[in-house]
């Protein structure tokens, strides 16, 4: 049997730390060594015992061509790759675990509280994105075939739609919020706060307080307790609050968020309407008709979707405001509600 890949020494710890002992023991202390693996490719091997029953535990692992670094202040689970140890479920498992362990403010955190705050933080926001790698292109459903382990047949059993592409983006936005209410990486967050970051912060804090009082929501991190349209609700609050386009989060501040913003009107039209047909074909030409005549009056050349919009020079770009006044717009020829990107009609 071919070892499974582990992408990462983290990744193949986290399923380590998920594997009980046949006694039901979690906890192991372990050592490793780089081996040869039957088929010539390198591997890791594992090895501890449990401390409850005394079984000797071995765990063998193939190791990537490359690892991945770990940059500061991230957590990285692997790369494009889909992972071979955990399912989509249990990643998402994962992430709830991490995120649990935040207190509901941790941006009053400081000090090591604060560090380990953000390090579970950035670990639940890389689970989801491990989950996520399980979509298909061109479908905004999960899979059966990326649910294998108990937890997660369990889990897409009780609740499918959680697995939605909308619904894990949701997900990740929500607890990529709570990372950003930390502060900066480096310092104190609360000391290091100017008063418009503080009214912000406390803007916030009263923003979520009220939506959660309007839905009977004790716990606003509990996703049992909300509904994903209400989520949804919430973000797109909190997104308007801070000054950014409700649709996809993008700054109205930045031309660049804008074209990319644009972008999301095509892959959005692509994921509704089918290849080849005539309502699909009509709202392309309507938005891409708008950006076109755009582009003739401010000058600037069109941008292929491939396109890396946030390498072009800020002084090459025509005025953010003009920008967005083009996204708008195409969203409303498109048949899309302009500010918030969802089909009408």
């Amino acid at each position: 049997m071919t070892a499974p890949l582990a992408r990462t020494s983290l990744e193949a710890h986290l399923f380590i730390d998920l594997t009980p002992c046949e006694c039901g023991e979690t906890t192991l202390s372990r050592s490793s060594v780089v081996i040869t693996l039957p088929d010539g490719s390198l591997g890791s091997r594992y090895t501890g015992v449990c401390p409850s029953c005394g079984r000797s535990r071995v765990f063998e692992f193939r190791l990537p061509v490359r690892e991945r670094e770990q940059p500061p202040d991230r957590v990285v689970y692997g790369g494009p790759e889909l992972s071979e140890l955990l399912d989509a479920g249990e990643w998402v498992a994962v992430a709830a675990r991490y995120a649990a362990l935040v207190p509901d403010e941790p941006g009053e955190l400081t000090g090591d509280a604060r560090r380990i705050a953000r390090t579970r933080l950035s670990a639940a926001i890389a689970a989801v994105l491990e989950a996520e790698r399980f979509l298909a292109d061109e479908s905004d459903e999960m899979p059966d075939s990326a649910f294998w382990s108990a937890r997660g047949r369990e889990m897409v059993t009780a609740d499918r739609g959680r697995f939605h592409r909308y619904a894990l983006a949701d997900l990740r936005g929500r607890y990529e919020d709570r990372f950003r209410d930390t502060g900066p990486r480096s310092g104190e967050a609360v000391s290091q706060e100017t008063p418009a970051d503080r009214a912000h912060r406390q803007s916030l804090a009263r923003l979520r307080q009220e939506w959660a009082e309007r839905h009977g929501i004790t716990d606003p991190h509990d996703d049992r307790q909300s509904t994903e349209a209400q989520r949804l609700e919430l973000r797109r609050a909190e997104w308007e609050l801070a000054g950014y386009d409700v649709a996809t989060g993008g700054p109205l501040k930045i031309a660049q968020s804008a074209l990319s913003a644009y972008d999301m009107v095509g892959i959005a039209i692509r994921r509704r309407f089918p290849a080849g047909s005539a309502e699909r074909d009509r709202r392309t030409a309507a938005a891409e008709e708008v950006r076109a005549r755009w582009s003739a009056e401010t000058g600037f050349a069109v941008w292929g979707v491939d396109d890396e919009v946030y390498a072009i020079p800020a002084d090459e770009l025509p005025s953010a405001e003009s920008a967005w006044a083009m996204v708008r717009a195409a969203r409303a020829a498109a048949g899309q509600d302009p500010v918030t990107g969802d089909f009408v009609g």
